[in-house]
């Protein structure tokens, strides 16, 4: 494993983004999880200050913690990857654009953030309107069709026992109508690692004036498509 590149004498002190990258690229290229010391000395950052940006690495979805004092990365930085495939015409954005042709609505890929979930990518065909959701807008996680996707696949041990979770698992995708907005709504299904942990959510984005729930509820099984499509890319 290749190690960061501390700095060189009498050059300025690396600024907070610097060392994130250079948390991020050790953790990237471990093979296993790391303890904060070993983050912190590898990467030739402070202790203190290695924590508080793993913090907010977390909290963004880039690192997550693996137990015991220690980080590997997380969804974000594994979607983030895997969406360079992209300017191939095989990755990430190839799978959401062929979605979006598809089903002509918006198409956004989320990766989880703390209470919420982030949009990392978009997909929007030709429309007489359009979704205000930008790539970096947050959704929340417990109304949002790509969060309940999200939250209804997490590992025994999370909360996702009551009923309408359950019925997000029966069906492979999640649905919402109107709850945050009563002019948007969506369906979203979730993107599972091997080991059949939510990384990721793809949903299609669009107007309760410009669809029913019944016409909604009839694109389930493209989104589940494009979610596992994009599963084999991460």
């Amino acid at each position: 494993m290749n190690k960061p590149s501390a700095s060189k004498p009498g050059s300025p002190p690396p600024s907070a983004i610097s060392k994130a990258l250079r948390l991020l690229t050790l953790l990237a290229q471990a093979p296993d999880a790391l303890a904060l010391r070993e983050v912190a000395e590898q990467a030739g950052v402070a202790k203190s200050s290695a924590h508080r940006l793993l913090g907010e690495l977390i909290a963004e979805g880039y690192v997550e913690p693996a137990g015991r004092g220690t980080y590997r990365p997380g969804p974000g930085l594994r979607v983030l990857a895997a969406a360079m495939e992209g300017h191939s015409g095989f990755g990430i954005t190839a799978v959401l654009d062929a979605l979006a042709d598809q089903v002509r609505h918006t198409v956004c890929l989320v990766v989880r953030s703390d209470n919420h979930v982030t949009i990392t990518h978009k997909a929007q065909p030709d429309l007489p309107y359009a979704m205000t959701a930008d790539v970096g807008t947050q959704l929340p996680l417990h109304t949002s069709a790509a969060g309940l996707a999200i939250l209804a696949h997490l590992p025994a041990g999370e909360p996702t026992d009551d009923a309408e979770l359950q019925q997000v698992r029966r069906h492979g995708w999640a649905l919402e109508y109107g709850t945050n907005d009563p002019l948007t709504c969506s369906v979203a299904a979730p993107v599972l690692d091997h080991d059949d942990v939510p990384v990721a959510a793809i949903a299609v984005l669009t107007l309760t004036i410009a669809t029913t729930q019944t016409q909604l509820r009839r694109l389930g099984p493209a989104v589940v498509a494009a979610a596992r499509d994009v599963a084999k890319r991460l």
